[in-house]
């Protein structure tokens, strides 16, 4: 089965970029940035208060090389019954 596409209806933001499967939406920080119309360092700051299921710039136990932290290249996934959480911690940054 094929990920769907975000809508507004599904989770609470309204952006082509974001992906949900499963019930797990995923996205570069920069598309998570422009479907809550913040910057990519609010989308960060909420982040660090809700946890994600899925932080790409975390590196693994014995990996050697950096993981990518640019806004462009991280992404973050979130399952669909924390967005609301989400939407509150980067509208309060």
């Amino acid at each position: 089965m094929r990920g769907q596409r975000f809508d507004a209806h599904n989770a609470h933001v309204d952006h082509g970029d974001i992906t949900v499967y499963g019930g797990v939406a995923s996205a570069y920080v920069a598309a998570w940035a422009d479907a809550f119309d913040v910057g990519s360092a609010a989308v960060i700051r909420a982040a660090e208060t809700v946890p994600p299921l899925v932080d790409t710039s975390v590196a693994k136990a014995r990996e050697s090389h950096e993981r990518p932290s640019h806004p462009e290249l991280r992404c973050l996934a979130w399952s669909t019954d924390q967005l609301p959480e989400v939407r509150a911690a980067v509208e309060a940054t």
